[in-house]
């Protein structure tokens, strides 16, 4: 199956064709479902990213006591943005 932008791109090219009395409609129908997913795909990345750098700042602070606090709590928002959907 091809990626969510390579979708888009066959589509925005005419490489995927559709025919029928509603061509058009079927074919807008697709090019929307493959912008969404490109955009929900887009916006987990970021999640996984703003986790990623909430951990890294965690590991980062210099004070034992407020490092083991602020770990547990950067852990826990890794695992759960990275789960898979």
């Amino acid at each position: 199956m091809a990626s969510p932008r390579a979708r888009r791109l066959q589509l925005e090219a005419g490489a995927i064709s559709v025919h029928g009395p509603d061509a058009e409609n079927l074919l807008h129908d697709e090019l929307e479902r493959a912008l969404a997913e490109e955009d929900r795909l887009r916006i987990r990345m970021r999640e996984e990213w703003e986790a990623l750098r909430t951990l890294e700042s965690a590991l980062a602070v210099g004070d034992t006591k407020e490092r083991q606090a602020t770990i547990p709590t950067a852990v826990q928002l890794a695992k759960r943005v990275t789960q898979p959907p």
